[in-house]
């Protein structure tokens, strides 16, 4: 799906829960408790606008922390990653849970079915090229049914000197959490908005404004 592909199995091979969570501590019950509350927020904002709870899709989910939360709200679930490594552990979370959740690869067709929510909470941020990203905003698109919730977070703050300087840095200087692939990638909103309506979604609330946290709250036009 794209050049980051490699990257995210090599992260996911090496700590997978502190790739998710680059606060992690090893206390695996805050990093469960930290993704059902990530869970109850994107709901909050997509509630107001959802007009059913038959299926939810997320763009990198990970090992499942915010997807199987979100999977006790919906007939089914679908987790969407890049990494086998994320995608096998999110599975064995899902089945030691007994969830109705379905965990596949980018290239798979988790967009060949009606869905009511489609969300990415961090995934975005950590995408180099915009075209992969612009490709799941138009998958999005293909898969909701009319009146279908997209909540996508992005980091829209602008792109200072530091930042600058530290994306021409080679890996090799800077900590982890800076490198490339884990980074995150700082996005113009009037680009994401652009792409959101040429997707037919319409942006019914924003969160955040221009921090590293925005949030779109979007629902699809007919």
């Amino acid at each position: 799906m794209s050049a980051s592909e490699p990257v995210w199995e090599s992260f996911a091979q090496d700590a997978p829960y502190w790739y998710v969570d680059m606060a992690h501590d090893g206390d695996m019950d805050r990093f469960w408790r930290e993704g059902r509350r990530t869970a109850h927020h994107l709901l909050e904002h997509a509630r107001p606008h959802l007009q059913q709870t038959h299926r939810v899709v997320e763009i990198g989910c990970g090992v499942g922390r915010v997807l199987l939360p979100l999977a006790e709200h919906f007939d089914r679930a679908v987790g969407v990653d890049v990494a086998p490594t994320m995608r096998r552990l999110a599975r064995t979370h899902a089945e030691e849970r007994d969830l109705p959740v379905r965990v596949v690869e980018p290239g798979a067709n988790w967009d060949d079915a009606d869905t009511d929510l489609v969300v990415s909470h961090i995934t975005f941020r950590h995408i180099d090229q915009w075209s992969v990203i612009d490709s799941y905003i138009r998958r999005t698109q293909g898969t909701l049914n009319p009146g279908g919730v997209a909540v996508f977070g992005f980091d829209t703050r602008p792109r200072s000197v530091l930042y600058r300087i530290r994306n021409a840095l080679p890996d090799l200087l800077l900590p982890k959490a800076w490198r490339r692939g884990a980074r995150g990638i700082r996005r113009p909103p009037d680009t994401i908005r652009s792409a959101m309506a040429e997707a037919n979604l319409s942006i019914v609330d924003e969160v955040d404004r221009r921090s590293a946290h925005h949030t779109f709250v979007a629902v699809h036009s007919e």
